[in-house]
């Protein structure tokens, strides 16, 4: 059974529970097995590869770098750079199923590992344009602020 680095992104399964096992079979060729979330239904997900209606993760997706991460922690670095990512954005299925990746966990490895940073509510203002300033301040019921500028409306925060 393929069990390398099994502690970083699946110490949640239970290696005894059969699904589990033949999920394990399906990535025998696989450096790592990829993110399986406790959520899927391992016996459907089987079931549907065996048909060719769900597809494996890439091997190449699997393979880590020399820094000890995946290529989906590189996609979910370029997801971030687009300047739309927050803290309470959702990640997408193809985190889990075409990357392999915990996209929740990938984000708290990539923070420690220095490569990405968690800004405060503040520190993230400059960040965000115009409409997205003013949306927050309707969000807080506050009014007149319609025609300020992105710098106006940052300095209205103090």
């Amino acid at each position: 059974m393929n069990t390398n680095n099994i502690e970083k992104q699946n110490s949640h399964l239970d290696l005894t529970d059969p699904d589990v096992k033949n999920v394990f079979a399906l990535y025998e060729n696989h450096a790592e097995v990829p993110y399986i979330s406790p959520q899927r239904n391992l016996h459907e997900w089987v079931n549907l590869v065996n048909i060719g209606s769900e597809s494996l993760v890439p091997k190449r997706n699997m393979i880590r770098f020399e820094e000890d991460v995946l290529p989906g922690h590189l996609i979910l670095l370029w997801r971030i750079n687009f300047g739309t990512f927050t803290t309470i954005s959702g990640y997408p299925k193809y985190f889990e199923y075409d990357y392999g990746i915990n996209a929740d966990q990938a984000l708290k490895e990539l923070i420690d590992k220095g490569y990405a940073k968690q800004l405060s509510a503040l520190d993230s203002l400059p960040y965000l344009n115009a409409a997205q300033l003013k949306s927050i301040l309707i969000q807080f019921g506050l009014k007149g602020y319609s025609k300020l500028n992105k710098e106006g409306l940052i300095i209205v925060r103090t």
